[in-house]
């Protein structure tokens, strides 16, 4: 094996990290065109007309490129008029509680923060005392998956927020809208 791993190891590492490249890229391509969908879709439900549609290029076509990118329904340069995270004149935290309260009275928000981790907040939305939805808000910084994963394994559904990536502002509809499509 070692011999095989000389004369050919290198070549093997190369193909694998190819294939890893091109897999990545295929799956940035999708996120992408699931973005595209999910920004129609709200836009048209908030009555937002002639939402531009990313490219299908790479992710990463646009992380190399120095031009500004177009304002989007919840994200860009230029913060939007709707009400959002940033315009809100409270907390994140008190953002998201809002919507909770108005958007879905039907549903009881129980706000967990860990002592470990103060920067994540997880609310359960209950209806009837049975847990509808999880939602999780999360600087970007987190590779966390566990609250995600015991979500998954529980069938419960789960959506997760990042409340301090740069541009993106987690305008009302936006935030609404994902809720609404994660409730089912």
């Amino acid at each position: 094996m070692g011999m095989f791993n000389k004369l050919f190891g290198d070549a093997v590492r190369a193909i694998e990290n190819a294939a890893a490249d091109a897999a990545a890229d295929v799956a940035a391509n999708a996120v992408k065109e699931q973005f595209n969908k999910d920004v129609a879709n709200a836009a048209a439900k908030a009555g937002i007309e002639n939402v531009p549609e990313q490219n299908n290029a790479p992710v990463m076509d646009s992380v190399l490129t120095s031009e500004p990118t177009p304002s989007g329904f919840s994200w860009g340069e230029e913060m939007p008029a709707e009400e959002n995270q940033y315009n809100f004149g409270g907390s994140y935290r008190e953002y998201f509680e809002k919507i909770f309260s108005e958007d879905f009275p039907d549903l009881a928000a129980a706000k967990e923060i860990p002592e470990k981790f103060p920067n994540r907040t997880t609310y359960r939305l209950s209806r009837g005392g049975a847990v509808a939805l999880v939602v999780e808000l999360l600087p970007e910084s987190t590779a966390t998956k566990k609250v995600r994963k015991e979500c998954e394994a529980a069938g419960t559904p789960y959506v997760r927020f990042y409340y301090d990536h740069d541009g993106w502002w987690n305008t009302r509809a936006y935030v609404v809208d994902r809720i609404r499509k994660a409730l089912g």
